[in-house]
C-alpha cells in the first residue's frame, strides 16, 4: 500500500520583546526604535504565519485519513459512499498508485451527459486522469495559485509516488485565516499593551506550526 499518514506536529517557539511605553496609548516612542521594533515584529510575524506555510502544516493538523476508490468501481457506488461520508472527492487508486480524482464537478459533468441518470457508468469514465498534485512542503500560497488557475478544489499530496493525503481549498483557506487571526494577537498584545494568556498563545502557535 502507498498510502502513508502523517505524523504529531512538532511543537515551535517564539518571542516577542518591546521597548517601554513613553507615548500615548502603550506606544513606544522612546529613542525613536518603536516604530522599527514594530514593523519587525510585523514582518516576522507575516513570514511565520503565512509566507513559511506548507502543505505538511495542515497535514498534521487535519491528519492522514484518506478515501479512496478503484478505476473500475461503479459510479453509483462512488457517489453513495461520498453521499455518507459527506466528502467532496474520493481518490482513484489502482495497484497502490494514484490514478485519478473523483469529485462533485465531474460527477456533475457525467450526470449532464447521461441525460441525468448515473446508470452503468464506472469511475474510469468520468475520474480526472490528470489531477494537480503538490508535495508536503509546497508552500501555500503555491497551492492557491495551482488551485485557482485550474479552479480545482482538491488536490492529492505525494512523496515521489507515495500518496501522503489530500488538502482542499478548505483547508487551505482555514490554514491562512487561523495565521492571521494569530499574528492579529500578537499585533494587539503588542500595540496595545493588552495582556495575552501565554499558555493559550502557546497552543495557537503549536497548532499553526
Amino acid at each position: 500500500d502507498r498510502v502513508a499518514g502523517s505524523g504529531a506536529a512538532p511543537a515551535g517557539s517564539a518571542s516577542v520583546s518591546k521597548p517601554g511605553s513613553d507615548g500615548p496609548g502603550g506606544m513606544a516612542v522612546s529613542r525613536g526604535w518603536g516604530c522599527v521594533s514594530l514593523c519587525a515584529m510585523l514582518d516576522a510575524t507575516r513570514h511565520m504565519t503565512e509566507a513559511s506555510m506548507k502543505v505538511i502544516d495542515i497535514l498534521r493538523v487535519k491528519g492522514g485519513t484518506l478515501f479512496t476508490v478503484t478505476p473500475d468501481e461503479p459510479l453509483a457506488n462512488a457517489l453513495r459512499t461520498m453521499a455518507e461520508l459527506d466528502i467532496g472527492s474520493l481518490v482513484v487508486m489502482s495497484h497502490g498508485e494514484l490514478t485519478g480524482m473523483l469529485t462533485f464537478r465531474e460527477v456533475i459533468q457525467a450526470v449532464v451527459r447521461n441525460g441525468g441518470v448515473v446508470g452503468s457508468t464506472i469511475v474510469r469514465s468520468v475520474m480526472d486522469d490528470f489531477p494537480l498534485t503538490c508535495t508536503p512542503e509546497t508552500e501555500l500560497d503555491e497551492v492557491r495559485r495551482m488551485m485557482l488557475s485550474r479552479h480545482a478544489r482538491y488536490m492529492p499530496v505525494m512523496t515521489n509516488r507515495t500518496l501522503m493525503g489530500v488538502i482542499s481549498f478548505y483547508d487551505v483557506a482555514k490554514a491562512v485565516v487561523d495565521g492571521q487571526d494569530f499574528e492579529n494577537r500578537m499585533l494587539k498584545a503588542y500595540i496595545r499593551d493588552w495582556p495575552v494568556n501565554e499558555e493559550e498563545t502557546g497552543k495557537e502557535r503549536q497548532a499553526l506550526l
